[in-house]
């Protein structure tokens, strides 16, 4: 009995310690492991902020238009011009500023609220504009004229508003219904860029460019446009 115990505290003292050893271990490499994800998942993430490329041009010259008025695009704020995820990622950072830089944003408030909106997100919007004609299609509603469109350097855009403070998606719908009904009667082409995720419009006719993958409007979303168009 005596022997039996005393193997017992020794394969106890020997196993103890080698226990804190191994999962130290097993921590460090998992840790190591995760980390190089993070860092491969931001780069990816970069990769898709890069700026214009070269050969991304909105023209809409060969457009398939009836109409000689040009396209109408409905264009959202948030989830958008508004990085979602890159604001989601400065509230929790403790140096907003230098996170702001990690992930390529300008930390814009307006109406007592801050927004992420990327580098590119400036002459992207402008080059929407140039081409076509662009309402808002927001919660923010006439705010978006404010600091927003100071910020991308553009014209104050019509807007589409119900007149009231509702903020989920189905009032834009019911809202754009008109508008778009006589766009697309007259022979122009309508797109409209939101976040959508699974609330898809029930409107015929329109072009939808969802951003709800990567919380912002790219280049390559420009380009998928172009391509609709033609």
């Amino acid at each position: 009995m005596v022997v039996t115990r005393v193997a017992s505290g020794l394969g106890v003292a020997v196993l103890f310690p080698l226990a804190l050893v191994l999962g130290l271990w097993m921590f460090l490499t998992v840790g190591r492991s995760a980390r190089r994800g993070f860092v491969s998942a931001r780069e990816r993430f970069h990769s898709e902020k890069s700026s214009r490329p070269a050969d991304t041009v909105l023209c809409m010259d060969n457009a398939k238009l009836i109409s000689p008025e040009p396209p109408l695009v409905l264009l959202d704020v948030d989830g958008v011009i508004n990085d979602v995820e890159a604001m989601m990622a400065l509230r929790l950072a403790d140096d907003q500023a230098a996170a702001a830089d990690q992930w390529d944003v300008d930390v814009v408030e307006s109406d007592g609220m801050k927004l992420a909106i990327p580098h590119h997100m400036g002459e992207l919007v402008r080059a929407l504009t140039a081409e076509t004609e662009v309402w808002w299609c927001t919660t923010w509603r006439q705010r978006a004229n404010d600091d927003i469109a100071a910020h991308l350097g553009i014209e104050a855009l019509p807007v589409i508003d119900d007149g009231s403070e509702k903020r989920t998606t189905e009032w834009k719908t019911d809202a754009a219904r008109e508008l778009v009904a006589e766009a697309l009667a007259a022979g122009r082409l309508v797109a409209w860029i939101e976040d959508f995720g699974a609330h898809r419009p029930d409107l015929e006719g329109v072009i939808y460019v969802d951003t709800t993958d990567y919380g912002h409007l790219r280049w390559s979303d420009l380009s998928a446009l172009t391509e609709a168009l033609q």
